[in-house]
């Protein structure tokens, strides 16, 4: 029976059962002892008055545990950290912790692209520019610029914005002195599915497709957006201020270049015409289930919450929830 949900962290390393203790039983209550007994170390457990959770309706109490972790079922904690029901990156049921569908890697960032699993980039709340090392021990390489977006592509096309809404290319990889090549226009949101396939937004909610002609690069495209997603196969999806969502099938029928599709979005990523990913106003993490008419509503919540989602070409999704920390999808992975 599932007792609380609790974004704990990766599973530190060593400890092999996990169990949780409500916070009202700081002194009786070890990992499984037969007789639920053991005294707690001192140190483990802060001698911290709090309230037992179980006092309150589930539905209206932020619950609060003691996660203690051991080396095995029997043996004394060796560490504990506290928890709440309403925190949802992990679940455990009575016992052992179950690891849930994302992998908190290091870092902090407040907007986040990925084009594939070895094209992954971000920005922090200075603006600060960072690409993913695929290599979680050292996961951040800090590259010059600063940025308030990013897009970047499963051929390692890379777009961003900054916060005087100007647009710059990725050139980094080409010898350039400067990394960034400044493009002409204004936007304040972009993606980039592939080096061909680059779309934005700017600040009064107009939408724009790259022309791949730096010397008249934009085209106005009909329709009104707050967020867009490109992919790798020329997929477009987007999201207005009504947190209404749209398919692009402007080259399949111009004179009504959007399709709503059900649901209610504030951001949207796209990886490919089968990864499209979102994020609701509550933070709420969804997928597309590729059936639009799949009841009345094609999504399929996932757990955790969020402010940015991104989704590569190949599978690839992270996310970053309101404090800035970074998670890999794993949701696809046998636990």
């Amino acid at each position: 029976m599932a007792v609380a949900e609790a974004r704990a962290g990766p599973r530190p390393p060593g400890s092999g059962w996990w169990e949780a203790v409500p916070a009202g039983d700081t002194t009786r209550h070890s990992c499984r002892s037969p007789l639920r007994a053991t005294a707690l170390p001192a140190g483990i457990l802060p001698a911290e008055p709090l309230p037992h959770p179980r006092r309150k309706a589930i539905a209206t109490q932020t619950l609060i545990y003691w996660l203690v972790s051991c080396k095995n079922k029997y043996s004394p904690p060796v560490s504990a950290r506290r928890i709440t029901e309403n925190d949802s990156q992990h679940r455990f049921d009575e016992g052992e912790l179950v690891m849930a569908d994302w992998v908190k890697v290091a870092g902090g960032l407040t907007a986040i692209s990925a084009g594939s699993r070895t094209t992954v980039w971000g920005v922090n709340g200075a603006s600060a520019i960072y690409r993913y090392t695929n290599y979680d021990a050292n996961p951040w390489i800090n590259i010059p610029g600063a940025l308030s977006d990013i897009g970047a592509a499963a051929d390692g096309t890379v777009w961003g914005v900054n916060g005087g809404n100007q647009i710059f290319q990725y050139a980094g990889d080409q010898g350039a002195a400067n990394p960034w090549t400044s493009i002409t226009g204004s936007l304040v949101r972009i993606d980039a599915g592939s080096r061909t396939n680059v779309w934005g937004v700017d600040s009064a909610n107009a939408i724009y497709r790259y022309t791949n002609l730096d010397a008249n690069p934009w085209i106005k495209i009909q329709g009104a957006l707050s967020d867009i997603g490109a992919g790798a196969d020329g997929t477009v999806w987007g999201v207005n201020g009504g947190n209404q969502v749209f398919r692009y099938t402007g080259d399949q029928d111009s004179s009504n270049p959007w399709k709503s599709v059900s649901g209610s979005l504030r951001r949207i990523a796209v990886g490919s015409r089968t990864n499209v990913w979102g994020v609701d106003p509550a933070g709420s993490i969804y997928r597309y289930t590729n059936n639009d008419a799949s009841g009345a509503n094609p999504w399929i919540k996932i757990p955790g919450t969020a402010t940015d989602i991104a989704a590569g070409a190949d599978g690839t999704v992270w996310h970053i929830n309101s404090g800035a920390e970074i998670y890999r999808y794993t949701g696809d992975q046998p636990s």
